[in-house]
């Protein structure tokens, strides 16, 4: 079993409820996010998450942690 972020999910839902085009290059700017990084968690390449990091998205995104993870199960196919 895997964690991972919903960082496209989330901002996706942000463009909507906006009403704009938000890009991973401004979360990473307002969220004070390395963008190599955020893009690493985005595309599922990493699954060490820093706490910081962790509460700059909590913040930008204004959820709960429970809403931005999301948890990967791996299916063993016999």
């Amino acid at each position: 079993m895997a964690m991972r972020l919903r960082i496209r999910e989330l901002i996706h839902e942000k463009s909507l409820r906006e009403g704009r085009q938000i890009t991973q290059k401004e979360v990473a700017l307002e969220s004070g996010i390395d963008e190599s990084m955020l893009s690493r968690y985005a595309n599922g390449f990493t699954t060490s998450f820093k706490g910081d990091v962790i509460e700059s998205l909590l913040d930008y995104f204004d959820v709960a942690l429970d809403e931005l993870f999301h948890r990967e199960t791996d299916i063993a196919q016999n």
